[in-house]
């Protein structure tokens, strides 16, 4: 595994720019996109029935991708 910056982290890719509400489209400005990816992470909620391991690791991928986006939960 390559170690990378938080910097680079952080960068947004492409990618991840010409994706937006929308779809595959035109490029969207870095801010709208994490604003975009925050709130697609924020509604995730998993189902009473899934194993508390599974959780935990579920809450902590969350976290740590809504902090790489910007957000808080």
């Amino acid at each position: 595994m390559e170690i990378r910056s938080l910097q680079e982290l952080q960068a947004p890719d492409e990618l991840t720019l010409a994706f937006s509400p929308f779809g595959l489209g035109g490029r969207v400005r870095p801010e709208d996109a994490a604003e975009f990816q925050q709130a697609q992470i924020a509604d995730l909620d998993l189902v009473p029935g899934v194993a508390e391991g599974t959780r935990a690791a579920f809450e902590r991928l969350t976290s740590h991708l809504i902090w790489l986006v910007g957000g808080s939960r």
